[in-house]
């Protein structure tokens, strides 16, 4: 009996008798049977019956197709077990069904345990058969794909014979020495070696049974004679069953580009090394991987002394400058970093560096490394703290000489006033009142540069504001006088402001004088405003005006001569006018 779930056998018998025995005896040892009379209703039968484990064929099958026939475009469909049940014994049929299939041929007058037997041996021979076709089929998967692996590999893979000849190379081998793949076989290895490497290339051939597989470095001569450097991966030599040496294989790396790039490294290392900045190369980690000869030079150090250690080997001042640390931490976090850092030789002296520092991305945008390049500003550090000393020192000086001056100012300010004071002609008073106004004017502006931190340039609009009251006080009539300023605020250079106070005072007291003659009420007003660079300074009162008829190109009076002459100083225009309705209007245009 047949243990586990039942073969199927389709049984294709034409007489119903025959197959009803048939059928009888076959479930007796445990099949499960389909029974069909012609061979087409087999064919049909075998591809809409997917379970159908073995065939049982008659050969004689009345009408349609034969057996034979049949089994053949069932086999062509299915690969399945199938044995012919005939009664014919002739040579020829037997034969005919033979090439068929090789499963069996039982005569219909066999006992019954020959049809049960030939029936078992012909499932395990399909077991077999199957088995042995999964082996092949594994085998040949196997090989195809490590024959792809070879002819796909980005490596070179080259097999010689125990007389150096080529017996296969890969594409990729073919492709690194310019040949096609069936040109190089058979050639020996001499044929791809310049003549000065051919005695080391024997050397290593008859060392590399005792050494085995190693690693090295190889020129090869490629088709057009330019030279391929490739690193070898040998594999010691292969040995056939009768302990002979039958050959050895090899993996070949193209390195020329690899080569052509370290030569372009090694000559822009040398050209760091010959600068007199520190350059230092680092990994994430800020360790060292690559420093040149400036840095080594201060260090003390050899480059391998170095190479492989943190920055924090150049050492840091905790109280001035960034940290190592930090400037990793920065240029990781921004992609850049610059400031100044306190290094120490070998000598322990302190060094401060002016660091630049930026993290440098491969093509696809991934960190390579972080860079830095560092200037040895000691000397000018301290050339600038000298500096800074030398300059506190002056300006120190410079305010006691300005104190001084303006001391003297005041004191001359003084004496003129007490005179001034005690004086009864009128004539000798206004001309000591005028000389009190210029002297003020000079004493305003050592006010204005003493309460300033530059003292190349300070504010018009308080300078003339502190101005215009100081002079207006003089005069014992002022309260009949009301003073208007329309001033706008802008710097300007401390030569042009004692021209401007002298200006100024000059117009202010002209007005002060002979404006308001036989009035009760009066008004002057100051305009200054900027257009560009061009400045305009006005004065203008709504007094008596200019006497009709007077020439004031041939004008005697010092205040208009002076005005004129502070006016071409500036290196501007000055011009006096009667106003549109009354008045005078003084005008003075400069350059700022």
């Amino acid at each position: 009996m047949i243990e586990g779930t039942p073969k199927k056998i389709l049984l294709v018998e034409d007489e119903v008798l025959v197959a009803k025995l048939g059928i009888m005896t076959l479930e007796k040892y445990g099949f499960s049977v389909v029974h069909v009379d012609s061979g087409e209703k087999a064919i049909e039968t075998v591809e809409n019956t997917a379970d159908v484990d073995l065939v049982l064929m008659d050969i004689n099958l009345g009408e349609g197709i034969d057996g034979t026939e049949a089994a053949e475009k069932i086999l062509a469909r299915r690969d399945i077990p199938l044995i012919f049940l005939s009664s014919h014994t002739s040579r020829e049929v037997v034969e005919k069904a033979e090439r068929i299939t090789s499963y069996g041929y039982i005569v219909k007058s066999s006992c019954e345990t020959v049809l049960v037997t030939s029936i078992k041996m012909a499932f395990r021979l399909f077991d077999a058969i199957q088995n042995e076709k999964a082996k092949e089929n594994a085998l040949r998967m196997s090989e195809e794909k490590y024959r792809l692996i070879v002819e796909t590999a980005n490596e070179g893979i080259a097999c010689v014979d125990a007389d150096q000849r080529l017996t296969y190379v890969n594409r990729r081998a073919a492709e690194m020495f310019g040949y096609e793949p069936e040109e190089a076989i058979g050639k020996k290895v001499d044929a791809f070696l310049f003549p000065a490497d051919v005695e080391d290339h024997i050397r290593k051939s008859i060392e590399r049974p005792k050494k085995g597989n190693e690693v090295y470095e190889r020129r090869f001569r490629k088709k057009d004679g330019t030279p391929l450097g490739t690193i070898v991966s040998a594999s010691s030599n292969l040995i056939d069953s009768q302990g002979r040496i039958s050959g050895s294989f090899a993996m070949l790396t193209d390195i020329t580009e690899r080569k052509k790039t370290e030569e372009v490294l090694r000559f822009q290392a040398a050209i760091l090394d010959q600068i007199g900045d520190h350059v230092t190369a680092t990994d994430m980690n800020g360790k060292i991987i690559y420093v040149n000869e400036a840095e080594c030079k201060v260090l003390g150090k050899k480059k391998e002394d170095v190479i492989g250690f943190s920055t924090e080997i150049y050492g840091e001042d905790p109280n001035a400058g960034a940290k190592q640390k930090e400037i990793v931490e920065k240029t990781l976090e921004n992609g850049f970093w610059r400031g100044e850092v306190v290094n120490f030789d070998s000598r322990n002296n302190r060094l401060i560096m002016d660091c630049r520092t930026w993290k440098m991305l491969d093509s696809s945008g991934n960190p390579l490394a972080l860079v830095g390049i560092a200037s040895n500003i000691t000397e000018r550090k301290l050339a600038e703290a000298e500096i800074k000393r030398q300059l506190s020192e002056k300006e120190i000086f410079l305010k006691e000489v300005h104190h001084r001056i303006k001391n003297n100012i005041a004191s001359v300010e003084g004496f003129l006033f007490m005179q001034a004071q005690t004086t009864a002609n009128p004539e000798a008073m206004s001309v000591l009142r005028d000389a009190i106004g210029r002297v003020q004017s000079m004493r305003i502006i050592y006010d204005k540069l003493l309460q300033t931190s530059d003292y190349r340039s300070t504010s018009l609009k308080d300078f003339l504001e502190d101005l215009i009251d100081a002079v207006y006080k003089i005069f014992p009539d002022k309260e009949k006088v009301t003073i208007e300023k329309r001033l706008e605020d802008f710097p300007v250079v401390a030569n042009k402001l004692f021209i401007l106070g002298s200006f100024a005072n000059e117009v202010l007291t002209n007005s002060m004088k002979y404006a308001f003659v036989g009035m009760e009420r009066g008004i002057i007003r100051f305009e200054l405003s900027k257009c560009g660079d061009r400045v305009t300074f006005i004065v203008r009162d709504n007094g008596v005006g200019l006497p009709a008829g007077i020439d004031l190109d041939k004008s005697k009076g010092f205040g208009i001569m002076l005005a004129k002459m502070l006016g071409q100083q500036l290196g501007g225009t000055f011009k006096i006018e009667n106003g549109i309705e009354c008045g005078t209007v003084c005008t003075l245009e400069f350059d700022k």
